[in-house]
């Protein structure tokens, strides 16, 4: 288990409200604490106060809106969302660095095996394996 990581969940809400709580229980099985970054189009229609509030209980640490007017695409508009709100964790300690979608349900085994069908991105994490 690690002691703490970062969750940036990046991409369109979609689904988030129904499944979050099976992400918040999900993660926190593979951490000790975590801390959530959220990040998403500024499109209308968007209800940030309602995104917010759905993180009763939890860390979230930054939420981020960014326009559509560049990289509102397939191609770019996933890691452009994830560079947008990388300054807000970059230098800060974490045992490992998730990205993943806000619409996408981890899902955790009975044989501590964290798998996401291809929609995860671990994209850093430190040098010390967390235990079983």
């Amino acid at each position: 288990m690690f002691n703490r990581i970062a969750v940036v969940l990046r991409g369109h809400v979609r689904t988030w409200h129904q499944i979050k709580d099976y992400i918040f229980k999900d993660y926190s099985k593979i951490a000790k604490s975590v801390d959530y970054y959220f990040v998403t189009w500024d499109i209308p229609g968007l209800d940030e106060t309602r995104i917010i509030d759905s993180f009763n209980g939890q860390n979230l640490v930054k939420f981020l809106k960014v326009s559509t007017e560049e990289h509102y695409n397939g191609a770019r508009g996933p890691s452009w969302l994830a560079h947008s709100i990388s300054k807000y964790f970059i230098d800060t300690s974490y045992d490992a660095v998730i990205e993943a979608r806000p619409d996408v349900i981890p899902f955790y085994n009975e044989k501590n095996d964290f798998t996401f069908n291809g929609c995860l991105h671990v994209i850093w994490e430190s040098s010390t394996p967390y235990e079983n």
